[in-house]
């Protein structure tokens, strides 16, 4: 077999920023949507005013920040309270969006209901959950997410003494292109609301499931899954 060496460098943590979007009481209202993009030169930071927590509509299906089709942003330093809505960051389809030192917790959809006729599953609204997370990734390439707090989700997920895991994820991944770097975040569930994963794929048996190729993934720690 041919030997082939090579040398690569992990993503730097140093971004341009272009414009500040200072986020409040007057700017949001449960949740964010229609981001802004930046450039390659000069990226969007959004960013909280002290003190200020960005709460979700209750039970929402989405995201309390959703974000389509957007391009060089960061979301740093936000405090998240997702009131049990499904995410708490949802990143569709984006390249180059970056979410640091954010605190996430709260979030999943769930009514605090096993149901033995679902295989002993937590469930909402009548049906079993899933692919739950804190933050979201659904296609897109070259995302960062580094030094995060994504703990406590309002829901939980059922323990293979029932049957295959079904719950929430602090990091859920689906076919994006690669290039993305997950580092330092410490993703802690509870012994009462515990991950079905930490990161969860939507494909185990897809090449491109869930992180694909050219990622990296280093120095998190991850706890009750």
């Amino acid at each position: 077999k041919d030997e082939i060496r090579g040398e690569f460098r992990t993503r730097s943590s140093n971004f341009k920023v272009a414009e500040t979007i200072v986020l409040d009481s007057s700017n949001f209202k449960g949740q964010l949507k229609n981001i802004k993009s930046g450039k390659p030169d000069g990226y969007i930071l959004y960013k909280a005013a002290p003190g200020f927590v960005l709460k979700g509509n209750p039970a929402m299906n989405g995201g309390v920040i959703e974000c389509v089709n957007a391009k060089y942003v960061i979301f740093e330093g936000l405090t998240i309270d997702a009131n049990r809505s499904r995410h708490g960051i949802k990143l569709v389809d984006c390249e180059d969006v970056i979410v640091r030192n954010c605190n996430i917790s709260n979030f999943g959809r769930c009514d605090r209901i096993r149901d033995m006729r679902q295989h002993g599953r937590w469930i909402f609204k009548g049906h079993m959950t899933g692919w739950d997370g804190g933050i979201n990734l659904h296609g897109g390439k070259r995302y960062l997410i580094e030094r995060c707090y994504i703990h406590t989700p309002w829901s939980s997920s059922n323990s293979w003494f029932y049957s295959h895991p079904s719950g929430p994820e602090a990091i859920f991944v689906d076919k994006i292109k690669g290039e993305t770097v997950i580092r330092y975040n410490d993703l802690i569930g509870s012994d009462a609301r515990r991950w079905n994963d930490a990161i969860e794929s939507s494909g185990n048996g897809s090449i491109n499931g869930g992180l694909f190729r050219d990622c990296d993934i280093y120095g998190n720690l991850f706890a009750y899954s």
